[in-house]
């Protein structure tokens, strides 16, 4: 039998197969309502019984924190018109507490509070905003649970909470005492249970790592290279730094182009010791693994000849600033009497931050005259650094120029793709930077600049009938960057640059190239292809020639000397001109010599 309130909760078929069941018959056109009242009238007993009869309570338990009773609570009661009193509440037969597993405490009354209310909330007076409130009580702070270290015993120190988080005051003192005592060692045993306390093992020789002793090692070391170092592994690398866009770079060795041998530097290095293109970096290396294509740098222990520790503040090249050149690079000399260096210092002076060009036809031969100025130069000023870059030269020419100078030589052969040349020219050019950084001087000398100009325009055209001969656009910005980069730094050193050009009327490229740098440099000495022909070495153009400014690179009775023989040159032809001076130079052994008896010279000529 149903309650008439079930029966409500009952579909009209399911009303309808009951009724079948109890033999009440029902018409079909009877409601769902009309169909309930009928099946209610059919048993009157069970619905006086339902309105009689309390509904059944639900109960609920819960946990109280005053008293170990359970007390019931009653929901949602909902009281009826019959209805006259509640039934007492029965109290239910707490179960037996299951025995506690491991070291968790039982779950109990007690228990309950242990784990869901480990400290009893106190009630704290409001503070200020940002305001750390004191605490009075000392709080104990153990060590040993702190990433597995060992402490003699627990020290107790004040704790001040700020609105960050507890503070905990150290005494620098005693800390300094404490950190050569801590060592690292692991705080779990596989070997024990899961539930018992870590055990400390078994003690063993070890190096205890302590913070002063940081400042002691080299810079870029870790823990481990020390034990790299003792197992003597380790190599060192050396060699001109170049920075890669992403910012690693590697150590090029001897052509400053990539190579087996290189070095790999990383982010990390070259950005703690602000290192740059041009650097030159000594140190240790890791020992290459089987796989490895590259050593790769352990730590750095020299920077452009400098200690790590040593060296002092640099600046960049750019913001240094650039004068005009006021001290001469002496080429000749009682024990260089060439007659070509001898008219050069005097026609055309060479200063240290000079910006020239050699203006040569094609059967002059361009290497020889830059071999004879770096020997002289280097002879007269051993400090200078002298560099020369050979730009789509030929392989048996390289070796060559190698087995004749002691200076560096840096090379691109013909053979080899333009980004070559551009890549080589560009790194003599960032070392010649870091050099005049630290104070240094330095002499470029370049072979063939139509070469290294031809080289900037193939990378830069877009079609073949550029490479042919037509002058991409902006080909030449990067030539005029790379011989802007020569000039005399008031606060460091000095970058001359001496760049030998082809004189070649019929190709266009080389007129155009000719003519974007006449007003670049300050410097120029001219070769007369037709005085070579005639058979005058050397085939100097005496009226082409000359230095910008060259009164501040002569002595006053040097440039009184060379003011009256351009004079007396200036109304002869450069055949008669260099004829004369050629002669009047073979007499004396030196330009001191000369300017002393010009003088007496011009007067017999009168």
């Amino acid at each position: 039998m149903y309650f008439p309130d079930d029966l409500k909760l009952m579909t009209v078929a399911q009303l309808r197969k009951y009724a079948k069941e109890q033999g009440i018959e029902l018409s079909s056109s009877m409601t769902k309502q009309a169909i309930i009242d009928k099946i209610s009238e059919a048993q009157p007993e069970r619905a006086a019984a339902q309105q009689s009869e309390p509904r059944p309570v639900r109960q609920a338990l819960i946990i109280s924190d005053d008293s170990d009773d359970i007390p019931v609570m009653t929901v949602n009661p909902r009281p009826r018109p019959q209805e006259a009193s509640a039934k007492p509440a029965v109290s239910v037969p707490r179960p037996p507490a299951a025995p506690p597993k491991g070291n968790k405490p039982a779950f109990n009354l007690q228990g309950a509070r242990a784990w869901h209310n480990p400290q009893p909330f106190a009630a704290v007076p409001p503070a200020a905003k940002y305001a750390p409130v004191q605490q009075t009580q000392p709080i104990n702070v153990t060590l040993s649970n702190q990433r597995g270290m060992t402490d003699a015993k627990p020290q107790v120190r004040p704790v001040t909470f700020t609105r960050f988080g507890p503070d905990v005051q150290a005494n620098p003192e005693e800390e300094q005492a404490s950190a050569p005592q801590r060592v690292f060692r692991p705080s779990y045993d596989p070997s024990q249970g899961r539930g018992s306390a870590p055990q400390v093992p078994a003690q063993r020789e070890e190096v205890a790592y302590t913070p002063s002793a940081r400042g002691r090692e080299l810079p870029g070391m870790n823990m481990g290279i020390p034990e790299m170092l003792a197992t003597g592994d380790c190599g060192e690398g050396e060699g001109v730094l170049e920075i890669h866009p992403d910012g690693y770079g590697f150590l090029r060795a001897g052509n400053y182009l990539p190579g087996r041998e290189d070095v790999y530097v990383s982010n990390a290095q070259i950005r703690r010791f602000s290192l740059r293109s041009g650097d030159y970096l000594k140190g240790k290396t890791r020992p290459r693994r089987e796989m490895d294509r590259y050593s790769a740098m352990l730590y750095i222990t020299e920077i452009n000849g400098e200690e790590v520790d040593e060296r002092t503040p640099r600046r960049e090249f750019e913001k240094l600033t650039p004068i005009y050149p006021a001290k001469r690079i002496k080429l000749s000399g009682k024990d260089h009497g060439d007659l070509l260096l001898r008219i050069i210092d005097l026609i055309a002076p060479v200063g240290f931050g000079q910006r020239g060009l050699l203006l040569t036809p094609p059967q002059i031969d361009r290497m020889d005259i830059l071999l004879r100025i770096a020997a002289a130069a280097k002879a007269h000023h051993p400090d200078i650094t002298v560099m020369l870059l050979l730009a789509d030269e030929r392989p048996e020419e390289v070796t060559a120029v190698k087995a004749r100078t002691e200076s560096d030589v840096l090379y691109a052969t013909f053979d080899e793709p333009p980004e070559n040349s551009v890549r080589v020219s560009e790194m003599v050019v960032e070392r010649a930077k870091r050099l005049a950084e630290a104070g240094q001087d330095v002499l470029i000398l370049i072979n063939d600049f139509h070469a290294l100009s031809r080289a900037y325009n193939n990378l830069g055209a877009v079609d073949e009938g550029e490479m042919r001969g037509c002058l991409a656009a902006g080909a030449l910005n990067k030539p005029r960057q790379l011989l802007g980069a020569a000039r005399n730094l008031k606060e460091g050193g000095s970058v001359t640059m001496l760049a030998a050009v082809q004189q070649d009327e019929s190709n266009p490229f080389s007129r155009m190239v000719l003519e974007d740098l006449r007003h670049v440099v300050n410097a120029m000495l001219v070769f007369d292809e037709g005085l070579d022909r005639k058979g005058l070495r050397p085939a100097v153009s005496l009226s082409k020639s000359r230095t910008m400014k060259a009164d501040a690179l002569h002595t006053k009775d040097e440039q009184e000397a060379v003011d009256k023989l351009r004079s007396l040159l200036h109304a002869k032809g450069d055949e008669e001109a260099l004829g004369m001076l050629v002669s009047m130079l073979e007499k004396t052994n030196t330009n001191r010599e000369f300017v002393s008896r010009l003088d007496s010279w011009l007067d017999m000529m009168k």
